[in-house]
């Protein structure tokens, strides 16, 4: 790992240590692509930015959710920890909660920085509901990771 995507991964660790428990405002809201503890790095990591956290029930399943309010344009940023070679591009897939189950509504192409492995991006507004986000790293014939859902609710 180069050492800037080091650093901006051990940052995101500090970072992520910091704060509180299920309560509060403001902050992030991460998802990691699942890693159990003492494992390497998740592959794919995927925060949601500016957002107040709360514990809610969306599609019959409690989740750790981001609350954000009508009209917002979610903030997002990520990093794919094992940058992989050759051409590869990040997505964020969104789904909404319609009669108990998450079908999908919109996917976005986030901005890439490829040699640090970093992205980010703006999801555009939705209306009122309960949603979920997953970032996707493409390969131009396959999915190679992705990131745990990142579950939010607008309005």
């Amino acid at each position: 790992m180069k050492p800037g995507v080091a650093a901006l991964f051990a940052c995101g660790i500090v970072i992520a240590g910091c704060g509180g428990g299920s309560g509060g405002t403001g902050g992030e809201h991460r998802a990691t692509a699942g890693t159990k503890a003492g494992a390497s790095a998740p592959p794919v990591t995927l925060r949601l930015r500016g957002a107040s956290k709360q514990r809610a029930t969306t599609c019959g399943t409690s989740h750790r959710t981001a609350a954000y309010p009508a009209n917002a344009m979610i903030r997002f940023a990520g990093v794919v920890a094992a940058i992989p070679t050759g051409r590869y591009k990040v997505r964020v897939k969104v789904k909404v909660c319609r009669g108990g189950a998450f079908v999908p509504v919109t996917e976005v192409k986030a901005d890439l920085l490829k040699k640090e492995g970093t992205f980010s991006g703006i999801l555009p507004a939705l209306p009122a509901g309960s949603y979920f986000a997953r970032a996707s790293v493409v390969a131009p014939t396959q999915q190679l990771d992705r990131s745990e859902k990142r579950h939010f609710t607008i309005g």
